[in-house]
């Protein structure tokens, strides 16, 4: 179990899914790329950050054969950290990229978090890529960045006492006053939630860390007031 627990918080393990379904996608649940743009184009979706993806709007939002209330944690995790950058892109935007370069099992692991990272340097982000055995090292780099994004599994183990399993789980994290804030913690909470710091997070939601990202907005571009 030790060692499962070791491979399943594996930033590389992770990394290595991305070529495995490739091969497997084609096989499983299918759908229709051009619905599920257009159905998130034309939504009506509030301004500012998201919490809470499994509250409506987001829910019902479609990403690979499933929808944003089920899978969709990465899109809005890169959502929510572009616009505290000051480098917002639309949500459709965002789901269009990552549905394309990213999924996991057409969507049923969510999306692999390299294409996370590949996707934010694409948009002139610089990202700093610390692994679980860097973990000593999460706050000072949020500190020192202002803004990252999380990858945790949401338990120590496979599977809960109550034989739920426990899932990966990505969010994006913004310096403040006092700590750190975090949104999209809950699938059902409507607001960020605080903590003095990212270990003291980690440990408020029994999180097994896999990686953090790092960011600083590097492009030339002018910053967009929000």
């Amino acid at each position: 179990m030790g060692l499962l627990n070791s491979v399943r918080c594996s930033y590389g393990a992770l990394r290595a899914l991305s070529g495995l379904t490739k091969l497997v996608n084609p096989f499983c649940r299918r759908f229709d790329r051009a619905e599920n743009c257009a159905a998130r184009t034309s939504a009506a979706l509030p301004q500012g950050s998201i919490n809470g993806q499994g509250l409506a709007p987001f829910a019902a939002l479609p990403y690979g054969a499933w929808n944003v209330g089920n899978n969709g944690c990465e899109v809005i995790a890169v959502y929510n950290a572009l616009l505290a950058l000051r480098r917002p892109r639309p949500l459709a935007e965002i789901a269009a990229a990552l549905e394309k370069d990213g999924l996991l099992f057409n969507g049923f692991g969510g999306t692999n978090v390299s294409a996370v990272e590949r996707y934010l340097r694409r948009c002139g982000i610089d990202v700093t890529v610390l692994r679980r055995a860097e973990r000593a090292q999460y706050d000072e780099a949020v500190q020192s960045a202002g803004c990252a994004v999380l990858a945790y599994w949401t338990g120590p183990t496979l599977r809960r006492p109550d034989g739920e399993w426990n899932m990966l789980h990505t969010v994006s994290v913004q310096r403040c006053d006092g700590g750190v804030e975090v949104c999209n913690v809950v699938p059902d909470r409507p607001a960020p939630y605080r903590a003095a710091s990212v270990t003291e997070f980690l440990r408020r939601v029994s999180g097994e860390p896999v990686c953090l990202f790092a960011l600083k907005a590097v492009d030339k571009r002018e910053e967009i007031a929000y």
